[in-house]
């Protein structure tokens, strides 16, 4: 269903100058080490252990298919429209007090300083995140095998943030039975898992492949 809305005209025409994958590696690396501690230490363990699942499943991938292959441009209309989604999906969790019922199903995980707000949550998760998902994409475009990496972690957080609030009920006896992110979430997964399966797919039968 959603497969024909990321589909474009697009091509892959290679870039004259590519810098040796041993870069990108040390980069995406880098990258990711960075982004994680500092999820940790601003909003704390509960999304850390969600963006280290997301970005290890995004590595692997990476490492198959993105790393030898540049991500096909032809994921970039797909790209914007998930970063669309996820800043709907965020309005509804800045709205419904996602951050408060994260901190008080869990307030032993979540102790000072790592108390999360909505207002720190829209301004990491929402917009600070924008801009990376953003800069990826420009990367992407150039073929640039960092960028291909911020793709797929896009893609796999896009999965598994909304995930983790169907997680939250079940982990803890004060959670609320509806979470909010919930009403999105559904959305946002099903355009996450479609998005990643074309980008996937697109990029293995690239002609830089």
């Amino acid at each position: 269903m959603f497969i024909s809305i990321f589909d474009s005209c697009l091509d892959d025409e290679p870039i004259a100058f590519q810098p040796p994958p041993w870069i990108s590696m040390v980069a995406v690396v880098a990258l990711t080490l960075t982004l994680l501690l500092a999820v940790f230490i601003y909003l704390g363990i509960w999304l850390a252990v969600i963006a280290t699942l997301s970005a290890s499943i995004a590595f692997v991938l990476w490492l198959r298919v993105g790393y030898t292959t540049p991500i096909s441009r032809s994921a970039l209309p797909g790209h914007i429209l998930l970063i669309i989604a996820l800043l709907v999906h965020g309005a509804e969790l800045f709205r419904g007090g996602y951050a408060d019922v994260v901190v008080t199903s869990f307030p032993n995980l979540l102790q000072p300083p790592n108390i999360i707000t909505d207002a720190s949550l829209a301004l990491s998760l929402s917009l600070s995140a924008t801009v990376i998902w953003l800069l990826g994409g420009a990367m992407a475009f150039y073929h640039a095998r960092v960028g291909g990496f911020v793709i797929l972690l896009l893609a796999v957080w896009s999965l598994m943030f909304p995930i983790s609030h169907l997680a939250i009920p079940l982990l803890s006896e004060t959670a609320p039975f509806w979470v909010p992110g919930m009403a999105s979430g559904i959305v946002v997964i099903a355009l996450a898992f479609s998005f990643l399966r074309f980008t996937l797919n697109k990029t293995r039968r690239s002609p830089l492949s």
